[in-house]
Formats: C-alpha cells, structure tokens, sequence
C-alpha cells in the first residue's frame, strides 16, 4: 500500500507558478529607437515635456530612458547631434567653387542640396530649441560658417575678383550680405514646416528664384563693400571661429 501511495504522489502534476512573467520591452527598443522617438517627440511638444510622455509613447519605463541616457539634456543633445551633424558632401563646396561655370547655377545647385536635405523635424526642432533656452545656435555657428557661409562668400569674392577670406579676412558686413540669402531660405522652411503655408513639396524653383534675386545687387554690394569698408560693427573682421557671430 505504501509503495502505491507514493506511486501516486510521484505521479501527481506540479501545481502551475502562478508568478507573473516579467514584462519585456518591445523589440527593438534601444538607444537608436529612442533618439528617433525623442526627435519626433521634441519636434511636436518642445524640449520641455516631460520625459515620462516620452517613455509612455515608447512603451517602456522612464527608468529604461534613463538607462541608456542619464540625463534629459544627455538625450536632448543626442537628438541635436543627429540634426547639426547632418551627412554633408564636400564635393558641394568644391562644385561651388568651380569657375568653369556660371556662378548663377552653382549657387542655385548649392543651396537646392541644403534646402532639399531639410526636414519637418529639423526645422521645428530649431525654433523649439530657441524657445525652450537650449543654446543650439551656439552648437551651428561653426558648421554654417565652415560649410555654407565662408564657401558663399569665397565664391562671390570670386566673382567681383576680389582676394579669398585666406588671403583677406571677410568682414562682418560680407557675413550679413550672405545671411540675406540664407535667412530667406531658411524662412522659406518656417514657412512650410512650421506655418503650414501652401508651398510644393520641391523648393527648388524657388530657391533658383531667390539666388537669382540675390545676385543681381550681391557682386555690386560685394566691391563696394571693399572699395569703402563700413565702420562700425559691419566693419569687424572674422578671422578665426572664435570671433564668429552666435546666429
């Protein structure tokens, strides 16, 4: 009898654990898949909402963002490294800079790449990033100066034949005559991605108009500037990155 009873007992299913399995993120969660939510996320609500919406959206913990970003502003420069520090194409400026055709196209050519390569994101990213004190212009100064606004103004110093920023340091004056064109591109994006204005999806036409607009008094100003340098403020020499203005 003994020797049945254990036989039963041996043969008597294990009651199932009734634990609760743990809860696992969702595939694919990782540092990449949270700085593209959080770019989304930034751009929509600002870089002052709380991080909590963002883990909420995401799926996961606050703590799982935190365990990959200590910090909110570790995230939120992340994010900005990922918009400042765009793929660029240096053979843009070495087109640019090549005479063997008119100054018109390559400059139209130049800034249809730059406007082309923007983004909804970007673009609401940047205004939010001046409305919520993150200092971003302070991070572009140097790669709008280095990749856009120096080769800008090389190659109008070209065409007026005037000597290059290397051999003649570019005035304060010559940076603001650039900014014109790109302040007005760069309007151009606020215009679509941020006031919901009806423009195509391809600015290219319009960029071709304004650089066209732009070089028609551009060149004259140029030579005037360095026949008669201005005083002043616009009279400052930028020679290094360190005098280079904060936009």
């Amino acid at each position: 009898m003994r020797a049945e009873a254990r036989i039963k007992r041996l043969a008597k299913p294990k009651p199932v654990s009734k634990k609760t399995p743990r809860k696992r993120a969702p595939r694919g969660t990782g540092e990449q898949r949270i700085v593209d939510s959080a770019t989304d996320f930034f751009a929509e609500h600002g870089f002052r909402a709380p991080t909590r919406e963002l883990a909420k959206k995401l799926g996961v913990t606050q703590a799982l963002l935190y365990r990959y970003f200590k910090t909110k502003q570790v995230l939120i420069d992340r994010v900005f490294e990922g918009i400042v520090s765009q793929k660029w194409d240096e053979t843009e400026v070495e087109r640019l800079l090549d005479t063997s055709t008119p100054l018109l196209d390559r400059l139209t050519k130049f800034y249809q790449e730059i406007v082309g390569r923007r983004s909804k994101q970007g673009v609401r990213l940047f205004m939010r990033a001046g409305l919520d004190d993150q200092q971003l212009a302070a991070r572009y100064t140097y790669p709008l100066n280095e990749r856009v606004l120096m080769p800008v103004i090389t190659a109008l110093r070209q065409e007026a034949g005037l000597a290059p920023p290397a051999e003649k340091p570019v005035l304060r004056a010559e940076r603001e005559l650039v900014m014109m064109l790109h302040g007005a591109l760069a309007h151009m994006g606020m215009r679509k991605y941020i006031y919901d204005s009806p423009l195509p999806d391809d600015l290219g036409e319009l960029v071709a108009f304004n650089v066209e607009c732009f070089l028609v008094g551009a060149v004259v100003s140029l030579r005037k500037l360095h026949a008669k340098p201005p005083k002043g403020r616009l009279g400052v020499r930028l020679s290094s990155r360190k005098d280079s203005p904060i936009e």
